[in-house]
């Protein structure tokens, strides 16, 4: 992939990100890349959904490549371990917004690019975490009456809401520190230890 091509993803995930797709149009990235809009057509034949899709893709491989690593390194410490892994990983990258991302940018796109994208999504983010869960449950880690994508749902939600009270400065306490105090108590429950 050229320089350029890199800097245009680039400079469009930022946007999407802190906008969503609807609002964000090819000229603010045109002109956030210092180029006219026309030009930004070259690298998006197709336009502001190729652009938010190849964007989109990239993004979710790139946690899927780095949350599959760090499940791996922590795999033998077991359960606890790659939770902190994961927690590490989510929070060392841009946030995903998977939320905001199915319920605001994906009504948006073409049934095709949704359905693509939700797959990949899928794929991607939930199915490491999901096999994480399904193996801690069948080595006796975790109650076998859990159901471990309802696990991992739930994991997800709370890495975003985490996110999120941090980004809109509702905690001072660092997100890594907070995810650690919840997998604690996820883990250990909310009883006083004897």
């Amino acid at each position: 992939m050229s320089e350029a091509r890199e800097r245009v993803l680039d400079t469009a995930e930022q946007l999407f990100q802190e906008k969503g797709y609807k609002s964000v149009t090819m000229r603010d990235i045109a002109q956030a890349l210092g180029m006219k809009q026309a030009s930004l057509y070259y690298h998006v034949p197709q336009g502001k959904e190729q652009l938010y899709t190849e964007v989109t893709e990239r993004g979710l491989r790139r946690h899927q490549v780095g949350l599959q690593a760090a499940l791996h390194t922590a795999v033998d410490d077991g359960l606890e371990a790659q939770l902190h892994a994961a927690v590490r990983w989510v929070f060392s990258q841009p946030p995903m917004n998977l939320i905001k991302m199915m319920d605001n940018d994906m009504p948006e796109l073409t049934a095709e690019a949704q359905q693509a994208l939700e797959f990949l999504a899928y794929q991607c983010i939930f199915m490491p975490l999901s096999t994480m869960f399904q193996q801690a449950i069948q080595q006796g880690q975790i109650r076998h009456d859990v159901d471990a994508m309802r696990l991992t749902g739930t994991f997800l939600s709370l890495l975003e809401g985490i996110q999120f009270a941090s980004h809109h400065r509702q905690t001072d306490m660092p997100p890594v520190v907070m995810a650690d105090e919840i997998i604690d108590i996820v883990l250990n429950g909310l009883r006083p230890r004897p």
